[in-house]
């Protein structure tokens, strides 16, 4: 059994799933909850820049009518001043 749950005022996905783990020759239910904040584009670039990391690559893991809905964003210090950083628009 799992449901998921948006709360658009806070911007938290919440989402509800039960585990059976095997333990010996048995299994053991569990219930886990797992909250996930969600943020635009342009707050993940203003955060990067505050950290002083720009983006060296980004997946999208999700699409929801052909509109990307969830990004995997890796981050880091580039090496070098030839860096170029992705920009997330060109997806």
């Amino acid at each position: 059994m799992a449901f998921n749950e948006y709360d658009p005022k806070r911007r938290i996905a919440t989402f509800h799933q039960r585990w059976f783990v095997k333990r010996r020759r048995l299994y053991e239910m569990r219930e886990i909850k797992v909250q996930e904040r969600t943020y635009t584009t342009e707050e993940i670039h203003r955060m990067l820049k505050k950290a002083k990391l720009r983006p060296l690559k980004l997946e999208v893991q999700r699409k929801l009518g052909g509109k990307a809905i969830r990004i995997l964003y890796l981050a880091g210090k580039p090496k070098s001043a030839e860096f170029e950083a992705i920009d997330p628009g060109d997806r």
